[in-house]
C-alpha cells in the first residue's frame, strides 16, 4: 500500500490501548472531524498485525448500520496504518460499570435489547446478500450508549466473515461474556453472539453477571459447565416474559438458545422505553464535561450511583 503524507490535524488525544491510539482529528480534505484510530508505531513493521488492523476496518465498512460505528476511510500514511471513524459522544457500558453504574430500569434494558437485536440481525443476515459475520466480542467495552440514547457497537477486531473456511474455534471474547461452547474451546456461531447479548442485558438488569465466581479461571469453568443462575435469582422484578427471554438467550446449549433477531425484538418491544429514557439513565447533566475515552469514540464518564 502506498504511503502518503497525513491529511489529519490532531485536535486532541482521546485514548490509547495496547495496539492503537485514538485521536480527535480534523480531515484537511473535507474539514470534518473524526475519531482517528492509528496502529501503534511498534507494530507498523509487523505484517500480520497490520493486516489484522486493516481487516477490522474492512469489516466495519462492510456493514453500514445505525448501530455500528461508521468507518469512513482506512489506509496508510507517513505515520502508519489508520482507520477514520465516526466521532460519537456517549459512554461505554464498561465505563458505566466501572464508575459504579448499577442496574437500570427494565424499560431501558428492553430498549437496548431491541438495539442489540437490530445490530446482530444485520451482522448475521446481511440484507444485501453478503456473508454472515460474527462479532465474537460483544461486551460492555464494545457497546456505547450515545448521548441521544442510541446504541453503538464498536471494535471489530475479533469479527469474522463466515465464508466456509473461517476458523472460529478457540477462546476469545471478554471473560464473563463468552458462550459456554466457546469456553470449552469449541467454534463460535451466531448463537455465541446472542449469549453475549444476553449477558449484557443481564448485567444491565441486575448490575452483576448471573454466575458465582471469584476469579477469571473460575468464571470460565462456570460458563463452560453452563452454571448460570436463573433470572428468578437476579431478575425477579422483571415481568415473566422478560425473564423468559433472558433465560432463552442464556441457554447453555447453542442448539436450543434463542438466536433469532425477529423473535428477540418481538419479545422485548412491548416493554421498551424510548431513547430519551435511555439517554437520561446513562448521562448526568451535572457532569457533562467529565469525559473519558474509548477506541474510536469519546465517552462521558458514567455518573456514580449514590
Amino acid at each position: 500500500m502506498t504511503s502518503t503524507s497525513t491529511p489529519f490535524v490532531v485536535v486532541k488525544t482521546l485514548g490509547a490501548g495496547a495496539t492503537a491510539t485514538v485521536s480527535l482529528v480534523t480531515d484537511r480534505r473535507s474539514g470534518r472531524q473524526h475519531a482517528l484510530k492509528r496502529l501503534a508505531r511498534r507494530f507498523v513493521d509487523e505484517p500480520a498485525v497490520v493486516a489484522a488492523f486493516l481487516q477490522e476496518a474492512a469489516l466495519l465498512a462492510a456493514r453500514p448500520h445505525p448501530n455500528i460505528v461508521r468507518c469512513d476511510d482506512a489506509g496508510t500514511d507517513d505515520d502508519g496504518p489508520y482507520m477514520l471513524l465516526e466521532y460519537v459522544e456517549g459512554t461505554t457500558l464498561r465505563a458505566w460499570q466501572r464508575a459504579g453504574g448499577g442496574a437500570v430500569a427494565p424499560t431501558v434494558v428492553a430498549r437496548l435489547g431491541l438495539e442489540l437485536a437490530a445490530v446482530l440481525g444485520a451482522l448475521h443476515e446481511d440484507p444485501t446478500g453478503g456473508l454472515p459475520m460474527l462479532h465474537r466480542d460483544l461486551s460492555p467495552s464494545n457497546l456505547m450508549v450515545t448521548t441521544t440514547g442510541g446504541l453503538k457497537l464498536l471494535d471489530f477486531g475479533s469479527a469474522r466473515l463466515l465464508d466456509g473456511s473461517t476458523q472460529t474455534a478457540g477462546r476469545h471474547g471478554a471473560i464473563g461474556f463468552s458462550a459456554p461452547e466457546v469456553c470449552r474451546g469449541g467454534p463460535a456461531g451466531a448463537a455465541s453472539d446472542w449469549f453475549a447479548a444476553g449477558m449484557v442485558l443481564a448485567l444491565l438488569t441486575a448490575g452483576r453477571l448471573p454466575f458465582e465466581s471469584t476469579s477469571p479461571a473460575g468464571t470460565i469453568r462456570a460458563l463452560a459447565r453452563g452454571e448460570i443462575l436463573p433470572p428468578t435469582r437476579w431478575a425477579a422484578h422483571l415481568p415473566a416474559p422478560l425473564q423468559g427471554t433472558l433465560t432463552a438467550l442464556l441457554d447453555p446449549e447453542p442448539t436450543t438458545r434463542l438466536a433469532d433477531a425477529a423473535a428477540v425484538a418481538r419479545a422485548l418491544a412491548p416493554y421498551a422505553g424510548g431513547t430519551a429514557e435511555v439517554a437520561a439513565a446513562f448521562q448526568d447533566p451535572a457532569r457533562d464535561d467529565d469525559a473519558g475515552t474509548t477506541a474510536g469514540t469519546v465517552t462521558r464518564t458514567a455518573p456514580r450511583r449514590r
